[in-house]
């Protein structure tokens, strides 16, 4: 993973020959590991931890399906991804081997271009993964997160700036819909540990010197700016959007599909005095919270990115 010149993998069949044939395919991009006993195979994951193994299921002395459940529950190699690669296509064989806690299941005989691209999309999860975790595990505090009231003082000041200044102040709430169901997948903890991950990436898809930002409660997030226009903001909103999908997506290794991020964007421009004709057209800061709280619900509703301007 991260920190190492290549990716690992391991492959463990009895088959010599299909050992070369996998190595010859992985060779170019990762540091392939080979055994041809089960045994060997628990024992040489236990000593490289290879990024992802490789296992066969019909070998003597010890099957696959004995080889991933002891690799599953053995601490050194629980986390290490398995893909079997067997001769069994049946589909109660398939059904098992998921159900031990395989990744993936390939028959054979197998297509080079498959086993290069199972491994490869596993691969680029574990990366994703790693790098979401060392941002996690930094010790900067956020410089900018604040408490719900504190969130609620700073859109007042930055209204008033706003309005002295003539510009335009944006507030952006978002919801991860369907959070439970990462919670049921990963457990209290790693859903915790992913909240924190999705706090830090939202900081880190905008920035802006006069800005608020807090986490508001369960899954939604308030972020208030000021000097973004409305397209501005409607861009960060999308960068908001995609990013923390992505990172969720990461984060379960795709295993979950139906969590969705929405974002409600409401933008105010205060404009000069004179270009405005009708003076009760204005809107005050607790009206322009209402309306954003409004366009949050209609976010929800649609399940996306959902803006409304006044000026």
């Amino acid at each position: 993973m991260i920190g190492k010149e290549k990716n690992s993998v391991l492959i463990i069949d009895d088959e010599k020959t299909n050992c070369l044939a996998i190595a010859q395919i992985l060779k170019n991009d990762y540091t392939v590991y080979v055994s041809t006993d089960g045994y060997e195979g628990i024992d040489v994951a236990k000593k490289t931890q290879p990024d992802v193994i490789l296992l066969d299921i019909i070998m003597p002395r010890i099957d696959g399906f004995a080889v991933i459940a002891i690799l599953k529950n053995t601490f050194e190699t629980k986390n290490i991804p398995v893909i079997f690669v067997t001769g069994l296509s049946n589909e109660e064989d398939e059904e098992k081997g998921l159900s031990l806690g395989a990744e993936d299941y390939i028959t054979k005989p197998f297509s080079p271009a498959v086993v290069k691209l199972r491994v490869k999309k596993i691969i680029q999860t574990l990366n994703q993964i790693e790098i979401i975790k060392r941002l996690s595990a930094s010790e900067q505090p956020s410089t900018i997160l604040c408490t719900p009231e504190e969130f609620n003082e700073k859109i007042k000041l930055m209204w008033d700036h706003a309005k002295l200044t003539k510009t335009t102040i944006s507030i952006l709430y978002i919801y991860i819909n369907n959070f439970h169901s990462i919670i049921e997948l990963l457990g209290e903890i790693q859903g915790t540990i992913s909240l924190h991950i999705v706090t830090k990436v939202i900081e880190q898809s905008f920035a802006n010197s006069i800005n608020a930002y807090s986490r508001l409660g369960g899954t939604k997030f308030g972020i208030a700016l000021v000097d973004y226009d409305k397209q501005k903001s409607l861009d960060i909103a999308n960068v908001i959007e995609k990013n923390v999908a992505r990172t969720l997506d990461a984060y379960t290794r795709g295993r979950l599909s139906n969590f969705i991020v929405s974002v409600g964007v409401t933008s105010y421009l205060h404009r000069p005095e004179n270009e405005t004709e009708v003076d009760d057209t204005k809107l005050n800061v607790e009206e322009f919270i209402e309306i954003a709280e409004q366009t949050f619900v209609t976010a929800k509703i649609r399940n996306k990115v959902v803006q409304t301007y006044r000026e």
